[in-house]
């Protein structure tokens, strides 16, 4: 056991922005649960579970003053750190605020609030240290419940939401033992406040039972600091970053290269450096990443993800969600195969994939393979080449010009169980509303889809018609001979979630934002060994 007489007893090694690295500044949202999350079930005994208390708007008010003293928004001389929280609807954030009457739980009754240390999924499926990937965060991690038996004037104790954000962002207390570990991943034995020298409980705001503190510590600030940097640091990592409330979506410009990256737990727009970045986007909403030059490893969230990695060999990883290996902005186009990466070229060559099922072209032809497992190919523009393999694959065309009648894809390999999805596009943009398209015999309408044999070329032509004309405005070419019908197509209720802007697009339209933060890092952490049952709590 290692001991210890200062700030490092606070420390977990278990944090937002990784497993055992120090001063990396990060983004991190918060909400207040407006029902009671099914992640605290573990938490209280049932009978304490069903007390749930949404926070009211003065308890919401205590909170964020609470979070500023921990973050970058400090006004405390020499305190903060480079934390930078953002509010999210209930039951979004990295922390979550709850509360509960615990008196009915023998476990808990006595103990002002709870706090859960981060943590989150990870990839093992490489085998390799080092390789180890962050996802969505593990369900509980960051929550904070706060017990309301212990409210004076319809708020909590101050001090008791300190310690238990402290907790949520991991910090623990300081005479707790302490060892992260994983086995040939992580092993590190954490200090513990040395028994021979007597503890004073004002400390730190994290001391365990009765403290006199209103406000954070000296050793508080150290702590926090040596794990998120300091609040003068949140201003030199990013090039630019904003926050859209309204969408909840961060956007990210980073500044170099070689850097590692969290996104939030909602929404996320991020451009890497010119160096290899790793970025771990982790959203459960859209997220976009464009990792630029160099070999990026790029790891999508728990919603759907479009992985742009760019020029270099990039590993892309779609895990944790329905991730795209998007190659939207390549200069030219590309040979992109999920089952033999070693036949792509321009953009793709060199890539890898894990988990990708589903991949997004550019505006020029070009060869996109899927690997048999029931893939999703968008080709975009250009004249593409599609193969989906033995699965059960559905070709999505975004756009009547995806597949323009000049210069039509051909799917090289549709058989029964494939889908073609033609749901996004307006079979009649002169009429009001969205009108799909109609299966069946040319009547030369706007809306007709219409499938025929060219026995020359030994092929099934699919033509589409968003106007009244005699030709057709789209065109998809299918090898051999197809009897189709309307249940090969998906016309109405896709599940296509909107392709993103480019890159030059979704710059062009990104302004400076707000004050530039973020940091550059390390390998991201690995699972410690702990218990999310096993609570960190403050006896006031």
């Amino acid at each position: 056991m290692a001991y210890a007489t200062d700030y490092t007893t606070l420390l977990t090694g278990s944090y937002w922005s990784g497993a055992e690295i120090a001063a990396k500044l990060v983004f991190v949202t918060y909400s207040f649960d407006t029902t009671a999350p099914a992640s605290d079930a573990g938490h209280l005994a049932p009978s304490a579970l069903a007390t749930f208390t949404a926070y009211t708007a003065a308890q919401q008010a205590q909170a964020r003053q609470a979070l500023a003293e921990w973050s970058s928004a400090s006004t405390v001389a020499g305190g903060g750190s480079g934390i930078v929280f953002l509010e999210v609807p209930s039951g979004q954030g990295d922390i979550n605020f709850a509360s509960y009457d615990f008196t009915s739980d023998p476990n808990a009754r006595y103990s002002g609030g709870e706090g859960y240390y981060p943590w989150g999924n990870w990839n093992y499926s490489t085998g390799q240290p080092g390789s180890i990937h962050f996802g969505a965060d593990l369900p509980g991690a960051g929550n904070i419940l706060m017990n309301t038996a212990f409210e004076t004037g319809g708020l909590f104790s101050y001090a008791t939401v300190l310690h238990e954000i402290g907790h949520a962002l991991g910090l623990k207390h300081p005479t707790d033992a302490w060892t992260n570990d994983v086995p040939g991943y992580i092993d590190v034995v954490h200090n513990q406040w040395d028994p021979n020298i007597t503890y004073d409980p004002n400390f730190s705001i994290m001391s365990a039972g009765a403290t006199s503190l209103t406000d954070l510590t000296g050793a508080d600030y150290q702590a926090i600091q040596s794990i998120y940097g300091t609040p003068s640091m949140a201003a030199n990592a990013d090039k630019s970053w904003s926050w859209d409330a309204g969408t909840n979506t961060l956007t990210q410009v980073l500044k170099g290269g070689g850097q590692t990256v969290r996104g939030v737990s909602t929404s996320n727009l991020i451009t890497g450096g010119t160096g290899a970045d790793a970025i771990y986007a982790i959203g459960a909403g859209t997220n976009t990443v464009w990792g630029r030059g160099g070999a990026d490893t790029l790891v999508g969230g728990s919603g759907v993800s479009y992985l742009d990695g760019g020029a270099g060999a990039d590993t892309i990883n779609g895990w944790f969600g329905a991730s795209w290996a998007s190659y939207q902005d390549a200069a030219a186009g590309v040979v992109a195969s999920l089952a033999n990466p070693s036949l792509n070229t321009g953009d793709a060559a060199g890539d890898s994939y894990l988990h990708i099922g589903r991949l997004l072209g550019s505006k020029f032809a070009e060869g996109l393979t899927g690997d048999g497992a029931g893939d999703v190919i968008e080709g975009a523009g250009g004249a593409d080449l599609l193969a989906g393999g033995a699965g059960n694959t559905i070709f999505v065309y975004a756009a009547i010009g995806d597949s323009a009648a000049a210069a039509p894809d051909t799917i090289a390999d549709f058989h029964s169980g494939d889908l073609i999805d033609l749901s996004a596009i307006d079979a009649n943009p002169k009429k009001a509303g969205f009108q799909s398209f109609s299966f069946g015999t040319q009547t030369g309408k706007a809306g007709d889809l219409v499938a025929t044999y060219d026995a020359v070329h030994d092929r099934t032509v699919v033509d589409l018609y968003n106007k009244k004309a005699a030709a057709p405005q789209g065109t998809i070419w299918l090898a051999g001979n197809h009897a189709l019908t309307a249940a090969d197509f998906i016309l109405t209720g896709g599940a296509r979630a909107p392709a993103p802007a480019g890159f030059a697009s979704a710059m062009a339209s990104f302004g400076a934002g707000a004050a530039e933060s973020l940091y550059a890092g390390a390998e991201p952490w690995s699972a410690p060994r702990f218990s999310l049952s096993a609570p960190r709590t403050q006896l006031v």
